[in-house]
């Protein structure tokens, strides 16, 4: 996780698929509100959602274990509340009970299989009755890992050996507004996913696979014609 913290901590700032897949995805899912419902943003970074997440009339605060990126989001909005944990031991950190918990590209970060289901049952202890857990992550079966190996896909580093060889360490420079960031992510599978779902007490309510928007095709089609061929990412809408 070595580039969320220091000068890494830095040069973070939205990808492409992250603004033009990822975040509308997330949205479609966070409908506008006028009942005040509280949203935890898990590892919420520099804070760079808050604004399209109040737009929609929930109540915020962010979380996050690296402090220098902490650090930013509390100089870009210094009204909002944050707090410092870790993901998989924050629940005993906050009193408060949430509608929805985001966990926006978490998941890949995390170098054991069984974080994942730490994570979903921190998140699970916070959640308010009713609730949802916002899952966003790379898709299985096309992160950086798959599509070097099927497609020699490029910028990323590894050992590709298959789809089910879980907790496979890849490297992947990732292009943040003209800079290349390079990210340690794990690769994880479908069913290490389901698993974790299952014994953290959660259900899997819906998903969505991040479609690239058709607006693309005028605007970026050479964007659009690489993210329209394979899903990169989805979204895991869970439920007690």
């Amino acid at each position: 996780m070595r580039e969320y913290y220091g000068s890494a901590a830095k040069k973070y700032a939205q990808t492409k698929s992250k603004k033009y897949l990822v975040n509308p995805a997330i949205f479609r899912l966070l409908t506008k509100t006028k009942q005040s419902l509280r949203l935890l943003d898990l590892a919420c970074g520099n804070g760079d959602l808050i604004d399209e997440i109040k737009k929609r009339g929930y109540k915020y605060t962010g979380m996050d274990i690296s402090d220098d990126m902490l650090k930013r989001a509390r100089v870009d909005y210094h009204d909002e509340e944050f707090f410092l944990a870790d993901a998989r031991t924050f629940a005993k950190k906050t009193k408060v009970k949430y509608d929805v918990v985001l966990i926006n590209m978490l998941m890949p970060a995390l170098s054991k299989r069984n974080d994942i289901k730490k994570v979903l049952v921190e998140s699970k202890k916070v959640l308010r009755k009713n609730g949802r857990i916002l899952v966003a992550t790379n898709h299985p079966c096309f992160d950086p890992y798959m599509t070097y190996g099927l497609l020699k896909g490029k910028r990323v580093v590894t050992k590709f050996v298959g789809y089910f060889d879980s907790e496979k360490k890849f490297e992947v420079g990732a292009m943040l507004e003209n800079k290349i960031l390079q990210f340690t992510d794990y690769h994880y599978t479908f069913e290490d996913y389901i698993k974790a779902i299952n014994e953290s007490g959660l259900s899997l309510r819906f998903l969505d696979e991040c479609e690239v928007p058709a607006i693309l095709k005028k605007t970026d089609r050479e964007y659009f014609d690489c993210k329209n061929l394979i899903p990169t990412f989805l979204i895991m809408e869970l439920t007690i």
